[in-house]
């Protein structure tokens, strides 16, 4: 606004009508928008707690909120002496200052976390969002706590006098199988890629054992010094007796020497699958080639007999009726055949690859280590990626992407130069670490907040919509029990829309994990009720600004008729500068000087005292005024009250 007042003429005057003025209020407002745009940019492509740590934490945002603040309050302080017209303008920046506190009172003081229950459990305190170190030492078997460290905008510190740096923060985590060549004792191992699908690993296995199917291509790995032999003899089903003598299992509808026993059905399968009834045939799938025998008795009594050709160790007996039992089982005998099958062997340091099918057998040689590929007539085009002899395989942690369920995990370096190490600090789990000479745990997991009160599940329910697994509805019943307080344990139900409140504190129904796990959001916002003060302060502030013409004079919502207020624009400002008085003098001798002697008047109806200096209505000062000075005077002088009266003050 203009200098309007005496004092704004003042140094110290002219300095707060800057400060809070629309020329600085403006670019301060730029600044904030960028500011806003910034932190809404990194919430969306990261996490909602780097904008708060870079943007809404920072000192730079909160300098920039104050001087807002500043603004806000030195531009009402302009307008001093207020009057009842001011109301309206000092409610809605006295809101927003308010808000804008209550907004820093919520973010520094706001605490809030998350409660996940089994029934049956309880907790007297809560997971917060922050994340923290918690270095621990072992002493007699137990181990006691050393010191926590919040890991949120840390990237060193130090354990027991050891540097510690956090080399990469995971936001989640899974447990991938690795294959390494430093085992203790020898194991021929293979990494096989198809040409289609992912890599898989085979181990070596006997000559007795299965070989491990990928998908209808049997693959076996011999032992280091093992060649390749194919089967003796093929297999043959036979009748095993109790005393241990064979026979080859006859035709159906034939008798079992004198034994009353007769073959009564003999069913082959290719693809067997086990049912309630014995086998059955599969479309697809891999090959199980098998055999279901019935034998039935002259007394009417019946049984069955199931043998698996590539299990041929494992003998299948049922009686189906009577109470006879025979002496039989059937089984197959000899080796097992796998089509196709690869084999693996490595002799004298040479790989070598032998498949087998239906026709000639195919053979590959490799000399040096190293991947290659292999184009087979048989199988196809495969590649062996790696080949070991001290196999040893594990698993390890892997950065992931995000998930419903995730594990966050930090990656930590500790020491110095050569003696170097690099650790992985799973979410919630405990490391043991060497630092120097001592030994000490790490937990990396949130920071617990401790509750006035200890809440345990009694009962969780959710209802679902008819035919689906979709969650309509889900409740908790708990029991409460209050630290300030010797009763019982007061027992009450936690709702969607019904949350346990205390002292502050709000424990609402935020969701569920599985069929017995309840998830409660844990909140306690001391700004929370100076907002919804300031909120409607400002709803208030807007309403008279723009609807109350008495409580906010001269508000642009709803101007007052040109007469009305020039007038009363002319009277406040008599009140208040002093050289309105010998301006209106001025004005009134300009007027007897055009006046008739009859008493007609140039100008007509009543003339207030105007109380502009003619520096502010641009008229320079004349002693002796004529009488076309006088009506440009009067001219002016109502068109200046008028002006005033529709300012935004």
């Amino acid at each position: 606004m203009k200098p309007a007042r005496d004092w704004h003429h003042t140094t110290l005057g002219r300095t707060v009508l800057f400060l809070g003025g629309i020329r600085f209020a403006v670019p301060v407002l730029l600044l904030v928008a960028a500011a806003l745009a910034w932190g809404t940019w990194i919430e969306s492509t990261s996490e909602a707690a780097n904008a708060a740590r870079l943007v809404y934490g920072s000192w730079w945002f909160i300098a920039l909120m104050a001087l807002i603040c500043l603004s806000l309050v030195l531009s009402v302080i302009t307008r001093f002496p207020w009057r009842r017209k001011h109301i309206g303008f000092i409610t809605v920046h006295a809101s927003l200052v308010m808000l804008v506190v209550s907004a820093f009172v919520s973010f520094f003081t706001r605490v809030e976390g998350q409660i996940a229950l089994s029934e049956g459990e309880q907790a007297a305190a809560f997971q917060l969002k922050e994340r923290q170190i918690e270095i621990l030492s072992h002493d007699a078997g137990q181990f006691l706590p050393e010191g926590v460290l919040s890991v949120d905008g840390v990237a060193a510190f130090e354990v027991a006098g050891v540097p510690v740096r956090i080399d990469e923060r995971w936001a989640n985590t899974t447990e991938e199988f690795r294959v390494t060549d430093d085992g203790a004792n020898p194991l021929h191992a293979v990494e096989i890629r198809p040409a289609a699908g992912e890599p898989v690993w085979v181990g070596q296995s006997e000559a007795s054992q299965p070989p491990q199917d990928l998908g209808g291509v049997y693959v076996r790995v011999l032992p280091v010094g093992e060649s390749f032999a194919p089967a003796a003899a093929p297999l043959e089903l036979t009748l095993l007796t109790q005393d241990g003598s064979r026979r080859s299992v006859p035709e159906a509808g034939t008798a079992i020497g004198e034994s009353g026993w007769t073959v009564e059905a003999v069913e082959h399968f290719e693809r067997a699958t086990v049912t309630a009834d014995g086998l059955a045939e599969r479309e697809d799938g891999a090959p199980n080639p098998s055999v279901m025998v019935h034998l039935v008795h002259t007394d009417g009594s019946r049984e069955r007999h199931i043998a698996f050709e590539r299990f041929n160790d494992s003998i299948h007996k049922k009686t189906l009726a009577g109470e006879s039992h025979s002496p039989y089982a059937v089984q197959f005998v000899g080796a097992p055949t796998y089509a196709p099958l690869i084999t693996f062997e490595r002799v004298d340091g040479v790989s070598r690859v032998t498949i087998t099918g239906d026709v000639e057998p195919e053979r590959f040689e490799q000399p040096a280590n190293g991947a290659w590929q292999i184009d087979s007539a048989i199988v196809g085009m495969f590649e062996v990626a790696q080949e070991f002899t001290h196999a040893r395989g594990g698993t390890s942690l892997v950065e992931a992407p995000g998930g419903d369920n995730t594990r966050p995990a930090l990656v930590i370096s500790y020491g110095e130069g050569e003696h170097t190490t690099t650790a992985i600090l799973p979410w919630t789990q405990r490391v043991p670490l060497q630092f120097g000479d001592e030994v000490r745990m790490l937990r990396y997991g949130p920071v617990l907040h401790d509750l006035p009160f200890t809440i345990q599940l009694a009962d969780f329910r959710k209802l679902d919509y008819p035919g689906t697994d979709n969650a309509m509805a889900y409740e908790s019943d708990v029991n409460v029990t209050f630290d300030d307080a010797d009763a019982a344990p007061t027992g009450t139900t936690i709702s969607m829309n019904k949350p346990l409140e205390h002292e502050g504190w709000k424990v609402y129904q935020s969701g569920f994990l599985g069929s017995g796990i309840s998830v409660f959001q844990v909140t306690r916002d001391p700004g929370l009720g100076p907002t919804y003060v300031a909120c409607t302060a400002l709803c208030i502030g807007i309403l008279i600004t723009f609807y109350s013409r008495s409580l906010s004079r001269g508000h642009p919502g709803m101007p007052a008729p040109f007469g009305a207020t020039a007038h009363a624009a002319t009277s406040d400002a008599a009140t208040t500068n002093t050289g309105g008085a010998r301006h209106a003098a001025a004005v009134r001798t300009a007027l007897s000087a055009v006046s008739d002697p009859a008493g007609n008047g140039v100008c007509t109806g009543d003339v207030q005292d105007d109380t502009r200096s003619n520096a502010d209505h641009g008229v320079a000062a004349d002693p002796a005024p004529g009488p076309g000075d006088a009506v440009v005077h009067v001219r002016r002088s109502r068109r200046g009250a008028a002006d005033r009266a529709h300012e935004l003050v």
